[in-house]
């Protein structure tokens, strides 16, 4: 009951900020079009929610971290997706569904899942460790060598490969 509460915290949060950013119309909160930097900043955290409640977690982290938070909401924001991190993913449980019948599709098969932000390829990456699946990560941190070494595995052995957008940058991954 406490994870459904907070992702009920979660998901109202998220309507705030879209209420923010809708409009003189959409209440007290609005934020201006002349306060550039904080719109643009919810309107990433709207891309980070869409894609999970770590990505926002992460991303409201690392802007205390580094200049102390002044958007509106934030403190709320992240208690909130605190607490829906706890919820079982209802995007894992579906690619979980999809990889289980990868085998049945063809032998050999692969997978490939892109990702915009990291804290979501690691949600997946523990989420399918957990749940026995094996694959790679692939992200823009990584090294040369390291990529290298990761497609070679994935095109080799590993069914999934998951992938932020600028791990992929430059690298032939067609065998998929």
């Amino acid at each position: 009951q406490v994870v459904l509460a907070g992702f009920e915290a979660y998901n109202a949060s998220a309507g705030r900020v879209r209420e923010l950013l809708a409009g003189p119309d959409a209440g007290p909160c609005f934020i201006p079009p002349d306060k550039y930097a904080q719109r643009m900043a919810l309107r990433l955290l709207l891309e980070q929610a869409g894609s999970s409640a770590e990505a926002v977690r992460d991303a409201l982290c690392r802007a205390n971290e580094d200049r102390g938070s002044r958007l509106p909401l934030a403190k709320e924001l992240k208690r909130a997706a605190e607490a829906a991190c706890l919820a079982p993913s209802s995007k894992l449980a579906r690619l979980l569904e999809l990889v289980r019948v990868l085998p049945v599709l063809s032998s050999g098969s692969k997978m490939l899942v892109f990702t915009r932000f990291r804290a979501t390829l690691e949600a997946v990456s523990s989420g399918l460790a957990a749940a026995g699946v094996d694959h790679i990560t692939f992200q823009g941190g990584m090294s040369g060598p390291d990529k290298d070494e990761a497609v070679a595995r994935f095109r080799a052995d590993v069914p999934v490969m998951l992938a932020t957008e600028v791990g992929g940058e430059g690298r032939n991954l067609q065998f998929a």
